[in-house]
This record gives C-alpha cells, structure tokens and sequence, in this order.
C-alpha cells in the first residue's frame, strides 16, 4: 500500500512539473509590452475596448519578436508588407534595398540588394497568390532624374519579373491590390491615383479628382493606400492630414471621393500609411506625433483611438495576427539633418497590439 501511494505522489508530481514547463507567456515575443521597455496606449471613450492580451503558447512553438532590428546602417525604412505566414518585407529610403524578415526571426537579411541608382524604395505589397512582391521606386537622391517605376520580384528568390515606369513628374508612393487583382498607387506630387489593371502592360492614372489637391500649398498630397476588402480604398493625405475613401465603380472606374472628417485630429500630424481592417475600421500611422491610431469609420465621419504614442517617426504599417507591425523610419534625420541629428541605430520595427472587442 505505501509502495502504491508513493507511485501515485510521484506520479502527481511529474505531471504538474510538465505542465508548468509546457506554458509561457506569449504574445509577439514571448513577452509582455511592458518587458521589451515600451508600452502601448488606448484612449477611447469605450467601456469594452482592450488591448491584445497575450495568449499562452507552447514552449515548444517558436516565439516572435516585438522589436525587429533591421541590418545595416542608414537603412532609413519606409515600406513594409507580409505575407500570410508573418514573414515580412521591409524597403530602405536610402539605397532602394529590401530587407526580408522571416517568420519568427527577430532581424532582417538582404532580399534585393540596394540599385546602383541610388532609387528610393517606398511602398510594398506581397501578392501571395501569383508568388510576387510589388515596389515602388523612385530618385529621391538625384530627385527624379530617373523616372519613378513600379516592379514586382519574385516572392522567394527575389529576381526582378517585371517594371513599369510612371509618366514624367508622377512619384508613386504607397500601392494597394483589390480583389480582382488590379493595383493602385497613389503619386504625391501628381495629386492622382495611378492603376496597374490586372493583366496590363501600363500604368494608367485611375483619379485625379480635385478633392486630392484643394488648397494644396506646398509638399506631399496623396500618401497611404489600402483596399477596404469590399469596394472602396482608403486614402490618407499629409498636407492637409485628410482621411478619404474612394468608391470602386461596378465597372472598375473610380467612383465618389469622399472625406471622412476625423473627431480629435490636431494639426500637423503626419499621416502615412493606412492600414484597412475592414470596411469602417482602419490603422494610421502619424509621423508628426509618433503614433498609430484606429479610426472607426461611420458614413462621413471618423472616431479616432490612439493604439501608441511612443513610436520613432513611424511611416507605414501591416497588420499580423492580433497586432501590427509599425515601421519605425526616423525619416527625419535625413530629410533635417543638421537639425535632428544622427539616427539611433539600428533601424527598428515595433509590433504594437491591437483592441480586441
């Protein structure tokens, strides 16, 4: 009987031993956000929001970074997309070069190596289905003395496939893929929405309504594009910090532009990239106040939660799982040099969690 009782207690012992070593904290690194020494924000007037509680994962199931550092120096990032496994993709402003980071990795290795042009590579967009990464390139560093191009590579070896080159004067920025396979991309200088149509062979300008340049002044227009996975694409605007939203016509044309009037926006915010959750929930990324926010679309107008304001000159943003992954650009040390200064290295990209209602 004692021998019995003694295997039983053994037994019991072994088996919380194995399941206390089976569990840890997860989340995007395994940690909290409060650990990787950055901590995410919610203001909203909603008693049920809350941010993404990490889930327990095996330990034997491979933990994601928070914080992703980026190879080489004055890698200056801008665009970032991923594809359906997290591996993420990631431009250089300075060079043209893309970076890959795969799934579970907490850095990046060369995907394309930077162009002898010294080409600009801005916004990024993984077609998963057809096994191509799209790109858009200009000169920033001769400013336009080549013109601006759109390309695709190959998902997996990254081989250049194809290239379509913008008009004289059009600058593509940020690009975006609808359901039936057609891309567009916004170009800032051109105020316009310019379309790859599914099976093309040139870039044509989609919408050039007036709404894109009113009361222009100076600088930037159009800047962050996502589709809303129904009919419509969201446009953010940096001069004027306009959020706006672009029927697709029946037909593939562009249909009405409307602007969604943002409660709580300041001035000089910075609007980038634009991240779709659906068709009345997107992600903004802010430049001028370091934050990413969600804005619930309702008709014509926009309710506004700051998600972080802790972010280092954030520029566009993809999201992944429960969270979003926010490219940390530091732009501002190269556009205003001798005023910023030096950026910290190495250049960083930040997973921030998202509300779960």
């Amino acid at each position: 009987m004692k021998k019995h009782l003694a295997l039983v207690l053994v037994l019991a012992a072994a088996a919380l031993l194995l399941i206390s070593g089976c569990t840890t904290p997860g989340g995007p690194a395994g940690e909290s956000q409060a650990d990787s020494g950055h901590s995410a924000v919610l203001e909203s007037s909603g008693e049920n929001d809350s941010l993404a509680e990490p889930e327990e994962e095996s330990a034997m199931e491979p933990k994601l970074p928070s914080i992703i550092e980026l190879s080489g120096e004055n890698y200056f990032p801008d665009g970032i997309a991923a594809r359906e496994d997290g591996t993420l993709y990631v431009g250089s402003m300075w060079g043209g070069k893309i970076d890959i980071v795969p799934s579970g990795s907490g850095k990046s290795v060369s995907f394309v190596p930077p162009e002898a042009e010294g080409r600009t590579a801005l916004g990024l967009l993984v077609d998963e289905k057809n096994g191509l990464l799209w790109a858009v390139f200009w000169d920033y560093q001769g400013f336009m003395s080549i013109p601006a191009q759109l390309k695709s590579f190959d998902l997996e070896t990254g081989e250049l496939v194809e290239l379509y080159e913008f008009p004289e004067g059009a600058i593509g920025n940020d690009l975006t893929m609808d359901g039936d396979g057609n891309i567009y991309i916004t170009c800032s200088f051109t105020h316009s929405i310019f379309r790859l149509e599914a099976g093309g062979s040139a870039l044509e300008v989609w919408s050039d309504d007036p709404a894109f340049s009113e009361g222009h002044q100076e600088g930037w227009t159009l800047n962050g594009i996502d589709w809303d996975g129904n009919s419509s694409l969201f446009l953010s605007r940096t001069d004027n910090d306009g959020i706006y939203r672009v029927s697709i016509n029946e037909d593939g044309s562009a249909g009405e532009v409307e602007r969604i009037i943002v409660e709580g926006n300041l001035s000089n915010m910075g609007y980038d990239g634009i991240a779709a959750l659906g068709p009345d929930t997107i992600l903004v990324s802010e430049y001028g106040t370091n934050r990413l926010t969600m804005i619930s679309v309702n008709g014509s107008t926009g309710t506004k939660q700051v998600i972080d304001d802790e972010l280092d000159f954030p520029t566009n943003v993809v999201v992944v799982g429960d969270g979003a992954w926010v490219v940390e650009s530091q732009i501002d040390h190269m556009l205003y040099a001798d005023t910023a200064g030096q950026p910290e290295e190495p250049f960083t990209l930040r997973y921030v969690g998202l509300p779960q209602n």
